[in-house]
């Protein structure tokens, strides 16, 4: 209003007041910046505030009214604190909190929002019972205690010193190293649930290189240890370095397994030993068995030799041989085992020999320009094929009988009123006197005696009397 006022003032009023006029104007200018100055500084302020702070939505969390922390999001805090009742459960099998905190949205500095050790150990704060975070020692599968975070250090330093107690232990040995087995981490425990140095040193004793061992009895000595628990020599002299196996006595304790180290200890040595060879194994098919079974002609016989090596081990267990040198004190002897490969017939009688046509059955037929009558049958094969025994029996001639048109051959008394003749061979394989079994080789054919070519003449006779094979044999 009385701005509107000085404007309709006569005109010699206004060049009177004109230096007031200029004055008021500038006032009201000056006043009207500091206006729009200020609130732009209040806005630039609160923006540069906002964002220079990082300004940021979080998940707080409220015990009781109080906030405790700040997770980045639900997904985030859920996760963290799943990972801390799963420690909870598992380390001291018991709940983490009689109540967990309430949720609510918040705008935040970045800086104010925790990370997931900052939250577990406010929400830790909060519980009913006093936890705290330990180092725990392990061995294996096996805690040997928790240790105070101010006395880590020194724990450590007497994990060193047993190290240093181990390798002196095997001064005997070359290359000995000692590495790590023992395993440290976090681990939640409730506020009285913790051992010392001293006593993590103790446990470490107790725990270390136990071992199972065995006292020799009378009449005992390392090679029945090593039968008894299935040991090769080399593997029971790393467990028993110390002395010559051969010196242990009756009474004696000898150890027959790896110790359970708290450290890998590896260490080499010098030492001489027998060891095993091992026998072959071949397999022949015979026809004194059935197909589909087995049997043992020749057992097999382990050699052995002495080797001069150097053992390396590790936790009593061999785990590199460098052989110096080896003498075979007795050589192997192979195995020979048998396959069956003759067929079940049903027949009393089986084929004298494999794979042969028939020249000249039982019975009337015409040889050498006359009628005659062939009291066996003729089995055509090359000169040097096996005869078979046809049944189980004791030899009873084996040679040339008669006048001799058999030519060489084998009779064999089956010892139920049958006799079987094999004639005209090139070579008998059996005596008189031997028993023998189905299948089993007793001749190489031939074309010895009255024969017209290389054949196997097979002859049956029941009772002394001549018999056609046949009734009682299958034919090929």
């Amino acid at each position: 209003m009385k701005r509107k006022q000085l404007y309709h003032l006569a005109w010699d009023e206004i060049e009177e007041n004109r230096d007031a006029e200029r004055q008021y104007q500038d006032n009201l200018k000056r006043r009207g910046k500091s206006r729009l100055l200020g609130t732009t500084l209040l806005v630039a302020a609160s923006i540069l505030l906002f964002f220079g702070l990082g300004m940021k939505p979080a998940v707080a969390l409220t015990v009781e009214g109080e906030r405790i922390a700040c997770a980045k999001d639900l997904e985030s805090y859920s996760s963290t604190l799943e990972e801390l009742k799963a420690e909870a459960e598992e380390d001291l099998d018991t709940e983490l909190l009689a109540e967990e905190p309430t949720l609510s949205l918040a705008i935040v500095p970045g800086f104010a929002i925790d990370d997931a050790g900052e939250i577990q150990d406010e929400i830790l704060a909060c519980s009913p019972v006093a936890y705290e975070r330990r180092y725990a020692f392990w061995l294996g599968e096996r805690l040997l205690g928790t240790i105070v975070q101010d006395e880590v250090e020194e724990a450590r330093t007497k994990v060193e010193e047993y190290r240093d107690v181990v390798a002196k232990e095997y001064g005997w040995a070359s290359e000995v190293t000692v590495t790590g087995n023992l395993r440290e981490e976090i681990r939640l425990s409730v506020e009285d649930e913790f051992i010392t140095p001293d006593e993590l040193y103790t446990a470490l004793e107790e725990t270390d290189g136990v071992t199972q061992s065995y006292k020799l009895k009378v009449g005992e000595d390392y090679q029945d240890v090593m039968e008894y628990f299935s040991l090769d020599e080399a593997t029971l002299i790393s467990y028993n370095p110390e002395k010559p196996l051969s010196d242990y006595k009756r009474g004696d304790e000898i150890v027959v397994s790896a110790p359970d180290r708290v450290f890998d200890v590896t260490y080499s040595f010098r030492t001489t030993y027998t060891e095993t060879i091992p026998f072959d194994v071949t397999y022949k098919n015979t026809r004194t068995l059935l197909v589909g079974e087995e049997g043992v002609r020749t057992e097999g016989t382990s050699g052995l030799s002495e080797v001069m090596a150097i053992l390396t081990v590790q936790n009593g267990k061999v785990i590199e041989k460098e052989v110096l040198s080896e003498t075979v004190i007795r050589e192997p002897v192979a195995a020979v085992h048998l396959k069956g490969v003759r067929k079940d017939t049903g027949k009393m009688f089986y084929h004298p020999v494999d794979n042969a046509r028939i020249s000249s059955e039982f019975g009337y037929r015409t040889l050498f320009g006359g009628r005659d009558y062939h009291t066996g049958v003729d089995f055509v094969v090359p000169e040097g094929t096996y005869v078979y025994a046809a049944a189980d029996g004791v030899v009873k001639s084996s040679g040339i009988i008669g006048n001799g048109a058999y030519g060489k051959v084998v009779v064999i008394d089956h010892q139920n009123g049958f006799v079987t003749y094999y004639a005209h061979n090139s070579k008998l394989l059996v005596n008189v006197g031997d028993r023998v079994v189905k299948g089993e080789a007793i001749a190489l054919s031939g074309n010895t005696g009255r024969s017209t070519g290389p054949h196997c003449h097979f002859e049956v006779r029941k009772n002394g009397v001549q018999v056609n094979p046949f009734l009682y044999m299958a034919r090929p």
